[in-house]
């Protein structure tokens, strides 16, 4: 007779992020949460763009348990985002929930005093290390203006090569 072979699955995660300021916000369609192991095994598990419902949850499952780092962040232009929360928790199997609340955002304006401007863009950096940046957003120029919406924080504006630090909420608008 043929010789039985039992697979047993690990109980998966379910992950239920609550927004505690989501409702009012006034940029509600441009927040999406991405979910990612912190270490990558054969158990990924990962998520991308997940958009809050009505009340500001977001839900994530099936998942391995395991460490995660969790980012909600800001669509600032079609293709990039600003990371307004990251955190790095243990999800259990069985349902997790947390409460997580956004910063303030400010609106910045960054005049960038050109006449030519057709296709260019502004980039937002910010220091990660010592010396070294990280993009966090993009946005075209219109009418010698380029809008973004960021936390708080010390952040670099790069126009055409050219690069000036600033500080939120202390400067809003940049030339």
């Amino acid at each position: 007779p043929p010789k039985e072979l039992t697979i047993k699955f690990d109980p998966t995660a379910e992950v239920e992020i609550k927004i505690l300021n989501f409702n009012g916000l006034g940029f509600e369609d441009r927040i999406n949460c991405e979910i990612f192991p912190v270490e990558k095994t054969n158990n990924y598990g990962g998520f991308s763009y997940l958009l809050p419902d009505s009340k500001g949850i977001i839900t994530a499952s099936p998942m391995s348990p395991g460490k995660y780092k969790i980012k909600i962040q800001i669509r600032s232009s079609r293709y990039s985002y600003i990371p307004l929360v990251e955190e790095t928790s243990d999800i259990e199997s069985g349902k997790n929930q947390f409460d997580l609340e956004l910063p303030d955002l400010y609106t910045i304006t960054v005049n960038v005093n050109d006449e030519n401007t057709k296709n260019t863009m502004v980039y937002i950096s910010k220091e990660t290390k010592p010396k070294s940046y990280t993009n966090i957003a993009n946005v075209e120029v219109k009418n010698g203006k380029a809008v973004f919406d960021i936390p708080p924080g010390e952040f670099s504006v790069i126009y055409k090569g050219k690069s000036k630090k600033f500080s939120v909420p202390a400067e809003t608008n940049i030339s």
